[in-house]
């Protein structure tokens, strides 16, 4: 079974509807079978649900691709990019970067993952790259 839930981006956190059906789905289902997708919008379409559910297949398969890890493309607002230079900046200034924990690609984790334990796969952009060398086609 999926499931796909839509919230106000502020209710995350205490969506009744995400948090009945991850009684019944378990908590390995959250982020892979069953997705909150947060928007601004009070309702939503069918259509524009299933927008967002095209948008996050088509996403997970260019991270696999590309990345070798389908999760790497769910990340968009504090991505690999601005932590790393946040912790390069940081570094060079000699204070320690104010960070959200990171925690891997497939963390079950809600309403955010935080535990660099909660998964097997990189925590970061760079890592997974670094793990992962695409198939190129034979000239």
């Amino acid at each position: 079974m999926h499931a796909a839930v839509n919230t106000l981006y502020v209710t995350r956190r205490k969506n009744i509807l995400f948090t009945v059906l991850a009684q019944y789905l378990g908590e390995r289902a959250i982020g892979d079978r069953l997705l909150l997708f947060e928007t601004p919008e009070f309702t939503t379409t069918p259509e524009q649900m299933l927008d967002l559910m095209t948008r996050v297949v088509a996403d997970r398969n260019l991270g696999r691709a590309f990345f070798g890890h389908g999760q790497v493309m769910d990340v968009e607002i504090l991505g690999d990019a601005a932590v790393h230079a946040i912790r390069t900046r940081m570094l060079q200034r000699a204070r320690t970067p104010v960070l959200p924990a990171l925690a891997p690609y497939d963390s079950h984790q809600w309403p955010w993952p935080t535990d660099p334990s909660s998964g097997t796969t990189p925590t970061d952009l760079y890592t997974a790259a670094a793990l992962h060398q695409p198939r190129l086609p034979a000239d």
